[in-house]
């Protein structure tokens, strides 16, 4: 049986690199320059113009990720009764 490929097969950059790009975007509305700035501190070179493709490319699984994601810490239960917070 083959192994799926993966959803950034054929990428220069690692997967890790792709979504922590992507996820920084989404989540902290950062400009796309100042992404490619926290980047450039960790020593990967990307354009700007790269970090818009993969954000248009991957974005919406990032951002239905993040949707779900957090609607599944949006309730706590406490003692038999759910209550909603942060």
């Amino acid at each position: 049986m083959r192994k799926p490929k993966s959803l950034y097969h054929g990428h220069r950059f690692p997967a890790s690199v792709i979504g922590h790009t992507v996820r920084w975007d989404f989540r902290f509305q950062l400009s796309l320059r100042d992404i490619e700035a926290l980047l450039f501190e960790r020593g990967v070179i990307v354009s700007y113009e790269t970090i818009r493709r993969w954000c248009d490319k991957f974005g919406g699984s990032v951002a239905i990720g993040a949707y779900f994601g957090e609607a599944e810490h949006r309730f706590r239960l406490k003692s038999n009764r759910v209550s909603g917070g942060r």
